[in-house]
């Protein structure tokens, strides 16, 4: 009977790996990033604000800067769009990406074919990853980690493939799984959609509007989507020296995820000032520990104490 249940659970485990990777290999990328919420006027400065108004690869260049050749890895990287944002920034000899979709590694291993870094793609589950010993003074989590179930056996590979001065850097989803909105927020959400924002301000590009609903139910998502995503803080703070941490996101992304594209929104010259009044009720809020953040933007190290597994 064991036998069987554990035939059963690998069977489903295949499943999903290859739903996940199918889904990945097809998905309009460019149209998801058009449609966020980072799409909507007044979004990008909020974040800019939370993050004191530097760029996000200031947050490593501390660590990075005056030295040379460079070794890096991006982990569940796409097609590197977003990574590229930070690794561009400093003298990268060599990046290995590592992700379930061949088609997102094509397309960034394309984006390479001209640079002087050595792309090497890794096509993989990234549930299995196995990393070399201290190869990398950067490793990137990019929106990528949170499709990862298995975070903590993910986590120990990072720490033992930093180098001396290595740091691990993310920018994630922590909220709940299959992008659920914790209850206090969509309760908050719900109200501040209804008060600030006209009904045709509210719809999606998918034609549904902001309010009652916020977010499609979990069966509605491919099966990597925010797997274990509430496990990433926890694991980062319990193996690694977190040397900055942000989190926010608690209220913007349940309002505005999905409207980036909603021409009303686009044109009227109040919608940055409204979306303002938000991020800072968000942050108040998060403050407060009545809403919860959903976003991390962090840098960590290993700790000095540990030693190579």
């Amino acid at each position: 009977m064991i036998k069987v249940v554990e035939a059963d659970q690998h069977a489903d485990r295949t499943a999903a790996l290859e739903a996940a990777e199918l889904a990945w290999d097809t998905i309009d990328v460019a149209k998801v990033r058009d449609v966020s919420w980072f799409s909507v006027p007044g979004v990008g400065q909020h974040v800019a604000q939370v993050t004191d108004n530097q760029p996000l690869d200031a947050f490593v260049a501390p660590f990075l800067q005056g030295r040379d050749d460079l070794a890096g890895a991006a982990i569940a990287c796409g097609d590197m769009v977003g990574e590229r944002t930070i690794f561009d920034q400093f003298p990268f000899g060599r990046i290995d990406g590592y992700d379930i979709s061949g088609e997102s590694l094509r397309r960034a291993a394309d984006s390479y074919a001209r640079s002087p870094i050595d792309f090497r793609p890794h096509h993989g589950d990234c549930n299995r990853l196995v990393l070399p010993t201290r190869r990398y003074d950067l490793v990137l989590g990019w929106h990528g980690i949170h499709h990862i179930e298995a975070i903590d056996p993910l986590f120990d590979q990072i720490e033992q493939a930093l180098t001396e001065d290595g740091v691990f850097m993310m920018y994630e989803w922590i909220g709940p799984k299959y992008l659920q909105i914790p209850r206090p927020n969509a309760l908050i959400s719900r109200l501040l959609l209804s008060t600030l924002f006209r009904r045709e301000e509210r719809v999606t590009h998918e034609g549904k509007r902001k309010g009652r609903w916020l977010q499609q139910p979990p069966e509605m998502f491919e099966p990597s989507e925010a797997v274990n995503a509430d496990r990433i803080h926890g694991a980062l703070v319990e193996r690694f020296e977190v040397l900055r941490k942000i989190l926010f996101g608690g209220l913007l992304y349940p309002m505005f995820e999905g409207l980036g594209a909603n021409e009303h929104l686009a044109t009227d010259s109040s919608t940055a000032r409204r979306v303002g009044l938000v991020a800072r009720l968000e942050q108040n809020l998060t403050r407060r520990g009545l809403i919860r953040p959903l976003f991390m933007i962090s840098v960590a190290r290993r700790r000095k104490a540990h030693t190579v597994r």
